[in-house]
């Protein structure tokens, strides 16, 4: 299964927010959901939400995102794992969501920052960005995955390190950031001189770009700025507060599923659609009934 199999796609939902507060399993600080492929209460509840997901969408094209977000080395060894725990728990992960996906159903490895999305306080050089994303990339590549989603990016140096890992791989791969209504990064850096650095100088460069945990009202922000014809992906946040205190949440938030749905078909014409923190299954329907 490729993106060029359907014109556009449904995303499924957070993982790391539905567990967190759906659930009674602990998620770590830092939503490593990886390390719950290792018990047998959190496989089922991680298999239960993409099995859910995958009916909402009835039949619907979809992305199914395997818990590998935050399954990269730094991670590995702050929770106390052996550095060839990288490539089992990678492999483990895409091997859950493969055993409930339908025909209809692509597998992706979603690859985020090293640090938090939300605080862009620790900054790499693109030779150490590439070195520390190289390795899940072979992992998830080596295991046969079927799209690199490179996610929630909030760095320009690291999210170029990142794509040139990707891009090394020779797996298709789309590359996500998060936002501000400005058009930059969170650390600054304006998306267009971004996404132009990259398609310029990593090849083969990105399937297109993805903004990420985002609401829809900063994204249409953004959008009309305009110069943005290479984002074609939208996985947007349910709620418009700011970083700082959606961290501080201890339930999920969003805006009513329809009305997000709505906000989101609203950005343009997009390949793929879909929410993120706060979001749940509800989006997933809404979006499939308004687009057919």
């Amino acid at each position: 299964m490729t993106l060029d199999d359907h014109p556009v796609w449904l995303y499924d939902g957070p993982m790391e927010t539905r567990i967190q507060f759906g659930t009674k399993l602990k998620v770590d600080p830092e939503m490593c959901i990886f390390t719950l492929v290792d018990v047998p209460e959190g496989r089922a509840a991680l298999q239960a939400l993409y099995a859910r997901d995958a009916r909402a969408a009835d039949g619907f094209p979809i992305v199914l995102n395997a818990p590998v977000y935050r399954c990269s080395p730094a991670h590995l060894e702050r929770l106390g794992f052996a550095d060839d725990d990288l490539v089992r728990f990678n492999r483990a992960c895409l091997d859950l969501v493969r055993e409930v996906a339908p025909p209809t159903a692509l597998i992706t490895a979603p690859i985020g920052p090293r640090y938090a999305s939300y605080r862009p306080d620790r900054q790499s050089t693109l030779k150490q960005a590439v070195a520390y994303h190289t390795p899940q990339m072979e992992a998830v590549a080596g295991w046969g995955v079927e799209l690199i989603s490179i996610a929630a990016m909030h760095g320009g140096v690291e999210t170029v390190g990142a794509a040139t890992a990707a891009a090394r791989t020779g797996v298709p791969y789309t590359v996500g950031f998060v936002l501000n209504a400005d058009g930059t990064m969170l650390d600054g850096t304006p998306c267009r001189s971004l996404i132009a650095e990259i398609d310029a100088s990593v090849s083969p460069r990105p399937e297109f770009y993805v903004i990420g945990c985002t609401h829809p009202s900063v994204c249409a922000e953004v959008l009309a700025r305009g110069g943005l014809e290479r984002v074609q992906g939208v996985k947007a946040n349910g709620s418009s507060k700011p970083p700082s205190e959606l961290l501080a949440l201890d339930h999920a938030e969003a805006d009513p599923p329809d009305e997000f749905a709505q906000a989101l078909l609203a950005l343009g014409d997009f390949r793929l659609y879909g929410g993120c923190c706060g979001t749940d299954t509800a989006l997933i329907e809404c979006l499939r009934r308004r687009l057919g």
